[in-house]
């Protein structure tokens, strides 16, 4: 089999093995897709991000494969000095997103999405999510949605014992044909933090963060004058799944900031593209 390098690089990560595990090959010329979604699938990631042809290739594992993770990734190869700071595109099934790297290793990623009311009553969403009528409807806040990478659903509720009473078998009837569900809530765990929030896929999969959940959340509650003249919105994540992730949101453009962090390097050996062989690191 052929051996090529490999990274995991943790995006939102304030420390290892946190936030969002994205699979960073400095060299995936010659692979297909297929092989690239078997790396990430091998090492738990959302996506394999490349060099390819001038432009980063993002390759999710499954679905919309948390685009703007990946974005956040592109640390990695920095660390490696495979690029240097400032703009470049990054290409996927989402479309084409704007990753800007600084030269502090933060990485920005513009997002662009139509965020506004959703038709789902307070009320209801706490029932669907076998909450209280009052988790949600005593914030007085309605429901949101956005249409970014598949779509969000964005519910509030009043504290962080409802958000860690959440059932992620219960999460699914509220999706309503959207890639995700955001559950946030002000009551954070760190000073500085604005939100804290819990992201679901379909089948109660639970990820660590969403970029794209996370801006249009934001922007959403900038909509509904949640943050007064704040310019940007920092959201925690992942503290029900042990990988801690920290977001910062302009509220102007819906850019998502964060860090990547190395947390695996090592060699994988691709099998061939219609071989089903396990990938090993």
């Amino acid at each position: 089999m052929e051996t090529r390098e490999l990274l995991v690089v943790d995006a939102f990560a304030d420390e290892p093995l946190a936030g969002v595990p994205v699979a960073v090959l400095p060299d995936g010329s010659g692979l297909t897709e297929t092989q690239l979604r078997a790396i990430a699938a091998e090492v738990g990631a959302s996506a394999t991000i490349t060099p390819r042809e001038g432009e980063l290739r993002h390759v999710p594992r499954t679905g919309h494969g948390a685009p703007v993770a990946s974005g956040v990734s592109v640390a990695g190869l920095a660390d490696r000095a495979e690029i240097d700071p400032g703009r470049r595109s990054l290409a996927g099934p989402s479309g084409e997103w704007t990753v800007e790297l600084g030269e502090d290793r933060t990485v920005s990623v513009t997002t662009e999405q139509t965020v506004e009311r959703a038709e789902i009553d307070p009320g209801e969403a706490a029932e669907g999510l076998g909450l209280p009528a009052a988790a949600v409807t005593d914030l007085g806040m309605p429901v949101g949605r956005a249409d970014g990478a598949g779509g969000s659903i964005l519910v509030p509720v009043s504290f962080m014992q409802h958000l860690g009473d959440l059932p992620p078998d219960r999460t699914d009837g509220l999706l309503d044909g959207a890639a995700r569900l955001v559950v946030y809530t002000f009551d954070t765990l760190t000073a500085g933090a604005d939100l804290h929030a819990r992201v679901f896929e379909s089948g109660g999969r639970e990820r660590a963060a969403s970029g794209i959940g996370a801006a249009a959340c934001a922007q959403f509650l900038d909509g509904e004058a949640a943050f007064g003249d704040q310019e940007t919105v920092r959201i925690e994540s992942g503290g029900f799944v042990d990988r801690p992730a920290t977001l910062d949101v302009d509220l102007e453009t819906g850019a998502v900031t964060g860090r990547g962090l190395v947390g695996v390097t090592g060699d994988v050996a691709v099998p061939p593209d219609a071989d089903d062989d396990i990938v090993t690191v």
